[in-house]
């Protein structure tokens, strides 16, 4: 016989967004090459009925207004304020969670410096353990070749951005926040310093934050313009 608790209804629902950004490249004029990054957030479950007899160890978790984790277990309270991780192989200790308008701001003040060629200013926010990587393959420039890992190594990949992109009219389309994480739709007027050639383009960053730094920035345009533009 079922348990009372299995008759009533078990009603749940998910609320989240997506994003879409991609590039294709053509090899020959019936072969093509597309690249497509997605990023999902489906951060928040919400559960309503009684739940204890299917499943007893969700109720002191709903409490907090999270589902339970496989391993070791992390509960964030409101943005903004702090919280306590349990580390598998260690104390708890006590990671600041950077809140949404923080981020905006952190992101916005990076682009100030970055439009203007301020290498130092433009790094600020990055944090020592960054993963950055331009999707430009294909491109034939190795700052848009690879992942670079580690602040220095992220460093020399933006001097090299900043040395041969200028940006103009740098515009803000759209800015979304969840959480830690964070995608930017960007466009501006980028000109090719080695042969003064001038694009608009739209770009599509996917940023993550920890205690205020970036620690994964990704980014993703039109990388045929890109070769475009670099012709001489």
């Amino acid at each position: 016989m079922r348990p009372e608790a299995d008759k009533e209804a078990i009603r749940t629902s998910e609320r989240g967004w997506k994003l879409v950004a991609g590039a294709e490249y053509a090899l020959t004029s019936a072969i093509s090459i597309r690249a497509e990054c997605v990023y999902r957030d489906l951060g928040e479950s919400n559960v309503t009925g009684d739940h204890a007899g299917l499943f007893p160890s969700l109720r002191p978790t709903l409490q907090q207004g999270h589902a339970p984790l496989t391993g070791p277990s992390t509960r964030k309270t409101l943005l903004g304020k702090r919280s306590t991780a349990q580390a598998a192989d260690g104390p708890p200790r006590e990671d600041r969670m950077t809140n949404s308008e923080e981020i905006r701001e952190i992101v916005r003040s990076t682009y100030e410096a970055r439009s203007r060629g301020d290498l130092i200013g433009t790094m600020a926010s990055f944090a020592d353990d960054v993963a950055y990587e331009f999707y430009g393959q294909g491109t034939g420039l190795p700052s848009m070749a690879s992942e670079a890992r580690g602040k220095a190594a992220v460093e020399q990949i933006i001097k090299e951005l900043i040395d041969n992109f200028r940006f103009s009219d740098w515009q803000e389309v759209s800015f979304v926040v969840e959480g830690e994480k964070a995608a930017l739709h960007w466009r501006a007027n980028v000109t090719f310093t080695q042969n003064g050639r001038t694009e608009k383009f739209d770009v599509f960053d996917f940023l993550t934050f920890r205690d205020g730094k970036v620690v994964d920035f990704r980014q993703g345009t039109d990388t045929a313009k890109i070769r475009s533009m670099l012709e001489n």
